[in-house]
């Protein structure tokens, strides 16, 4: 039988920067869980430093969850220089995120400038109306929600694995004030007694579900576990109140997400990065 845990406790995200209060689309959804993300971090943080210009550490070590995020489309060069240079004097992994628009001839120049190379990330989504019938999926499995210290290093143990890294990759995800907030659910996926998988979600009070830190370890893939608590992730999230869910897939992890449903949402996020 399938343990059930818990779904992700409901409420969302409280808003503390512009950042996290704008509404509109996955790809904002997903800036503003990285924010609130940050927010959570000890260390961490968003600085704004101009309308629309804000310095995002959430410490993870992962370019892509950190950096200097753009929501608006003008800027002065200058100060775009200066934000830029701030964000790679603070954070040792990092890069340049355009949400919302097209990268413009000054943030495209400025990024040139400092040898970032552009990256587009399809933000893909699926609504949750319908979702496939959990029972039976994969019988041999126990879903967890992470809560003791020893499921928070069992998380952190597997995460690494999963994606050749080490303890710093998961660390951020389990702290007290992550775990403690009504809007993260961090799971684990338990095969004969071992962690074998992991997965976190995000709900915003938009209802808005991110997916995230979807990873197997290399001696449990290929037997359907990843697609189990992906769809583990989803039905409890709609449980929860979430009408749609978001995630950034690799090229590994698309065709397991385009089988489940989820579609390119037309509204990506443009990453410069080294």
């Amino acid at each position: 039988m399938t343990a059930h845990g818990e779904a992700p406790k409901p409420g969302g995200m409280r808003p503390r920067h512009e950042l996290q209060s704008r509404p509109d689309g996955p790809s904002l959804a997903l800036v503003r869980a990285q924010a609130l993300l940050a927010s959570l971090a000890p260390g961490g943080g968003v600085t704004p430093i101009a309308h629309g210009v804000d310095i995002v550490d959430t410490t993870v070590p992962v370019p892509m969850l950190n950096g200097l995020v753009l929501t608006a489309a003008r800027h002065d060069r200058v100060g775009l220089d200066r934000a830029l240079a701030a964000a790679a004097e603070r954070l040792p992994a990092w890069s340049m995120q355009v949400v919302g628009h097209e990268p413009t001839g000054t943030e495209r120049s400025a990024a040139a400038v400092r040898g970032l190379r552009e990256l587009r990330f399809p933000t893909m989504i699926r609504p949750l109306a319908d979702l496939p019938d959990e029972d039976g999926i994969m019988p041999s499995v126990t879903f967890r929600t992470v809560r003791t210290p020893e499921d928070r290093a069992a998380f952190v143990r597997a995460l690494g694995e999963s994606f050749g890294a080490d303890a710093s990759l998961g660390e951020p995800f389990v702290t007290n004030a992550v775990l403690a907030h009504p809007g993260i659910t961090v799971y684990i996926a338990v095969v004969d007694g071992q962690v074998a998988a992991t997965g976190i979600t995000m709900l915003d009070d938009q209802g808005w579900l991110g997916v995230y830190s979807g990873g197997t370890i290399p001696a449990f893939r290929r037997r359907g576990l990843g697609r189990a608590l992906l769809l583990h992730r989803l039905t409890e999230g709609r449980r929860a109140g979430a009408h749609t869910a978001y995630l950034q897939s690799s090229e590994m992890g698309r065709p397991l997400h385009e089988a489940v449903g989820f579609l390119d949402g037309d509204d990506d996020i443009i990453y410069f990065t080294h």
